[in-house]
């Protein structure tokens, strides 16, 4: 069977020579179609000294004692700017802990730092980052058309550079928001389109916007801009968060006009809606997460990442994401935001159900001109539940059409990718579908279908129990170019488009370092092999989940425990080695914790772990009668931050 499919792929491939030439001019996805996507923080995710020890509040980790005001009251206290260090421990949370000021809250490692919510309320999440105050609507007299990076505002009283703003209209033919009341702007169902920019100068009314608008508004539909307060540069890092019971209606993450924040190596676990929540933010990035398993999975239950309302530019990278209802999920808008490089298996609804659900969904009104690039999933399904999305693009994915969550045999709904009834206008390009060796029914539907078939393509149907299609233009407005699919064992291509070289990337402008010694791309119908794989499927094999916390230039991360060796920073604590003699010195009082360990990270013996006044102390390793000749590794957290010096003993 191997043979014939790389034998069909060679034939495909000899005839693309003669009838499929590259156009240096060529454009592959048409610029009306696609944005050029430029997502995340600009320059990345900052790296924030730490200031204060939940511990130096009261903070116990014993996963029995509530630590919730201790967490606030260290929040409290850190400047801005700053980490609050979360020492190894279980931490019992019964109420919300919220960051409304642009801290980061850090973990020493998501397999040693865990909170845990015990939340009774229906309005609590377990870790909220928040602003909340919005502006009036703002007239836009001129300068809403695609690529424009200024727009004349009826006034801009009350804005200043720096300043957010959501630009939005009356919803147009694209729009179906199907009466859900809870769409769109401020869950206004009427205005369904919206993008959120940064004011980056202001002459009269004049606004300068950056990034530049996505879409062309239309005077008719009365186009608006509204001020949103945004959080800025606030984190969550390198712990656990998972929920304890269901009933709080909640996420373990919750993000709400937040700008430029970040989720980073965070491991989420038994949510009950969801693991992170994004609404109304802007640049936000989630990567080298796990997220994984719900205490449910019916409606509105077990989501992994879901942007719901306005959300622009986020970057969601390099995250494992597992039993979960749908892993990555736009509703009420969204654009401009890059799904890449994530892996996600096990996709399920109610166990028992036997359905394949959607871990990548557009699930109503109205995303537009977002990304989905490099991840590997289950099924794709741009579905009608609450409307319509337009110009969204999938790109060298691998989609395989089969999930096997632990508690259910799904056989039914096997389509790979589904565009339903009022999502127009998809792009998808260069992906692999499918599974080698799977049985089709076939290449795609002819306006009807079987609950128990299975597909590679369903076009233009509202649910997904409906047998027959009533909407021609999901299917006659799709871009598909480039695709190789284990039903033909084949690529095909589309005739009207004469440039056949598929990018690399449609994001990114060259290797990123988190591949490592990896391929990149990882998956394509032009690479041998077709499906390689990438970094968040090669950690989840491995049993390491987290990804890598400061890649170096080359891709690699250090093996020393996360952490490279040297000083924290500057006018900060010290730490010196001579043999078995540990001499530190404490710039600031601080509680210490000083540690040996090897180098794969175990921790071997415990030194140190006590509130300590600035000065100069002393201790001494003392020598396990097991322990080998090699290097070790000598760990000192303090409020300055993380060092960590090697020793090599020689017995």
């Amino acid at each position: 069977m191997r043979l014939n499919v790389v034998h069909s792929r060679m034939l495909t491939l000899l005839t693309l020579l003669f009838w499929c030439i590259p156009s240096a001019f060529g454009e592959i996805i048409p610029p009306e179609r696609r944005i050029n996507w430029s997502p995340g923080i600009p320059g990345g995710i900052p790296d924030y000294k730490v200031s204060v020890n939940v511990k130096d509040f009261g903070a116990r980790g014993n996963g029995s004692t509530d630590d919730s005001k201790a967490f606030k009251d260290a929040i409290s206290a850190a400047p801005n700017h700053t980490a609050i260090f979360v020492p190894a421990g279980t931490y019992r949370l019964n109420s919300e802990v919220r960051i409304t000021k642009p801290v980061v809250l850090r973990g020493e490692g998501a397999n040693k730092t865990t909170l845990v919510g015990y939340m009774t309320s229906g309005n609590a999440d377990i870790i909220e980052l928040s602003a909340s105050s919005e502006g009036n609507n703002i007239n836009i007299t001129s300068g809403y058309t695609k690529g424009s990076t200024s727009i004349m505002l009826a006034s801009t009283s009350g804005l200043k550079s720096g300043d957010y703003i959501v630009v939005f209209q009356d919803n147009n033919s694209l729009v179906d928001n199907r009466g859900r009341s809870w769409l769109g702007v401020d869950g206004d169902e009427n205005h369904c389109m919206s993008q959120i920019v940064k004011i980056t100068a202001i002459k009269g009314n004049l606004v300068t916007i950056s990034r530049p608008l996505y879409y062309t508004f239309e005077s008719g539909n009365d186009p608006e801009a509204k001020k949103l307060d945004m959080l800025e540069g606030a984190g969550i890092e390198n712990l656990c968060v998972s929920m304890n019971g269901t009933g709080s209606k909640r996420y373990n993450i919750f993000m709400t006009q937040c700008a430029n924040c970040w989720v980073k190596n965070v491991e989420s676990k038994y949510a009950d809606c969801g693991h992170v929540k994004l609404d109304e933010s802007y640049a936000c990035e989630v990567r080298g997460g796990y997220f994984h398993h719900g205490h449910s999975y019916g409606s509105d239950r077990a989501y992994g990442i879901f942007l719901f309302g306005p959300n622009s530019d986020h970057l969601v990278e390099d995250n494992i994401m597992r039993v979960c209802r749908h892993s990555m999920i736009f509703e009420g808008g969204g654009s401009g935001c890059v799904f890449g490089y994530n892996y996600s298996d096990a996709s399920q609804g109610n166990v028992g159900d036997r359905f394949l659900f959607s871990d990548i969904a557009t699930h109503g009104a109205h995303p537009y001109m977002n990304l989905f690039e490099g991840n590997f999933a289950c099924h794709v399904d741009f579905d009608y539940t609450h409307g319509s999305d337009s110009y969204n693009s999938l790109f060298r994915n691998h989609i395989s059409g089969i999930s096997t969550p632990p508690n259910d045999n799904i056989i039914y709904g096997m389509r790979c990718i589904e565009m339903c009834k009022r999502n127009w206008y998809a792009n998808i390009v260069g992906n692999v579908i499918g599974v080698n060796g799977q049985k089709y029914n076939a290449y795609e539907d002819n306006g009807s279908r079987s609950t128990n078939s299975k597909y590679i393509y369903n076009f233009g149907y509202s649910g997904d129990g409906d047998q027959s299609s009533d909407d021609v233009r999901s299917k006659s407005t799709a871009l598909r170019h480039g695709n190789y699919d284990f039903f033909g064992n084949d690529v095909k291509w589309d005739p009207g488009i004469k440039d056949c070289t598929i990018p690399n990337s449609l994001y990114l402008t060259s290797k990123p370092s988190f591949f490592g010694d990896l391929q990149w791309p990882a998956t394509g119908p032009d690479l041998n092999p077709l499906i390689g794989t990438i970094p968040a499927k090669k950690r989840y094999d491995n049993g390491t989940f987290i990804g890598p916390d400061k890649p170096d230039d080359s891709g690699k991360t250090s093996s020393l425990i996360n952490a490279r060796e040297g000083r924290a920073g500057r006018n900060s604590s010290l730490l010196e080695i001579s043999q078995r003699d540990i001499k530190y010195v404490l710039l600031n009082a601080s509680t210490v914790h000083i540690s040996i360990h090897d180098v794969s990270g175990k921790c071997i013996q415990e030194l140190v772990n006590k509130k300590q006044a600035a000065g100069t102390y002393q201790t001494r390793w003392e020598l396990d009668n097991n322990l080998g000749n090699g290097f070790y590794l000598c760990r000192m957290q303090t409020v300055d931050g993380l060092l960590v010096k090697k020793i090599f003993l020689i017995r």
